[in-house]
């Protein structure tokens, strides 16, 4: 019944790799300070409603904001998308700030 004997095992997290790290270590997120910056660069205003939550003036010329019924419908009466004007949204009286991005 030798076969039964357990045997200690070290956990995989407990092999050290690369300089004493230890192997599938988890990176943490950059902290953010009091100011709302991580690290050197900080985090630039986005729209919550722009694609890929571009700033004011970086659109791709399409706005998904439900606060922006002056602008035309970009495919059609009841697409949810609208067309930004010539300035890209430089002008937008409707930019929120995403709220994973607010203080």
């Amino acid at each position: 019944m030798a076969f039964l004997k357990t045997l200690p095992v070290r956990p995989v997290l407990s092999r050290p790799v690369y300089g004493g790290r230890e192997k599938r270590e988890i990176p943490e997120f950059p902290k953010r300070t009091e100011t709302g910056k991580t690290g050197k660069h900080s985090t630039p205003p986005r729209c919550r409603w722009c694609a890929h939550f571009a700033r004011p003036g970086r659109a791709l010329g399409y706005c998904a904001s439900a606060d922006r019924p002056d602008l035309l419908p970009a495919y059609g009466e009841h697409h949810p998308l609208r067309r930004l004007p010539a300035d890209q949204g430089e002008s937008c009286a409707g930019f929120r700030l995403h709220p994973a991005l607010g203080p």
